[in-house]
C-alpha cells in the first residue's frame, strides 16, 4: 500500500471547488471527505512500452512518441499539446522530461537501457475505484485504481483536509500490476494497436 504524499486539485477542474469548499481552507476543522474532488497520488510504478520484438515504442528525443496518462478521454489535439515543450528536471542521476503539468515524466533507465515512464494515479472522492486512460502508440489503454480512504490515522494529513488514501490495486487493461510487484516495473508489450501484453519485473 502506498500513502498519498500530496493532494492537489487540477487547474481546470479544481478552481471552483477550492473557492467553494470550506474544508480546503481549514483542514483541521473537519475530516469529512468531500465528494467529487479530483486528486492524484503516486503508486511508484515504472512503465516500459515495447513492440512484439522488444523495440521501444517511446523515443525520449521524439515528443510525438511520449505516453500520456489522463483522467478522462481526450482528443488527438489535446495529446499533441500535452507533449509540447516538456520541461527538464534533474533528480539524482536522472534527467527527467516532465509534461502535462507535471503528471507524466520520462527518463532513460540505465539498468533496462530503455526509456522509463512514470505517471500519477488519479482518483475522485469518494469513489473507491477510478479509471484513467493511457495514450500510447495510437492506442488508448486504461488503468483502474482501487483506493481505501483513511481518516483516523496520524498520517492522514494532506493538503486539503484530514484524510488520505491507500492504493490497494492498480490494473493495466485489467491485469494487476501493483500487488506483488516488488520492483514496480511494468512492461507493456503492444504487438499491434489493439493488442496488449502486460508483464511484471523484466520483459
Amino acid at each position: 500500500m502506498k500513502r498519498i504524499i500530496s493532494l492537489f486539485l487540477t487547474l481546470a477542474l479544481g478552481a471552483a471547488m477550492v473557492s467553494s469548499c470550506e474544508w480546503f481552507v481549514d483542514p483541521n476543522k473537519d475530516k469529512t471527505i468531500p465528494e467529487g474532488v479530483l486528486f492524484f497520488t503516486n503508486a511508484n510504478l515504472v512503465f516500459y512500452f515495447v513492440d512484439a520484438e522488444g523495440n521501444d515504442l517511446v523515443d525520449i528525443l521524439d515528443n510525438e512518441t511520449f505516453p500520456v496518462v489522463y483522467p478522462d478521454k481526450v482528443s488527438g489535439s489535446f495529446l499533441r499539446e500535452a507533449v509540447t515543450n516538456p520541461e527538464a528536471a534533474t533528480v539524482g542521476s536522472h534527467v527527467y522530461k516532465v509534461y502535462t503539468s507535471g503528471h507524466n515524466w520520462l527518463y532513460e533507465d540505465e539498468t533496462e537501457r530503455r526509456p522509463a515512464f512514470g505517471t500519477h494515479m488519479w482518483g475522485r472522492t469518494v469513489e473507491t475505484t477510478f479509471t484513467e486512460y493511457v495514450y500510447i502508440a495510437g492506442a488508448v489503454d486504461s488503468m483502474t485504481i482501487d483506493y481505501k480512504y483513511v481518516t483516523d490515522s496520524a498520517d492522514a494529513r494532506v493538503v486539503g483536509g484530514g484524510w488520505a488514501v491507500d492504493i490497494e490495486s492498480v490494473r493495466y487493461n485489467g491485469v494487476e500490476v501493483f500487488l506483488g510487484n516488488e520492483n514496480g516495473k511494468v512492461f507493456i508489450e503492444k504487438p499491434s494497436r489493439n493488442e496488449t501484453v502486460v508483464k511484471l519485473g523484466r520483459r
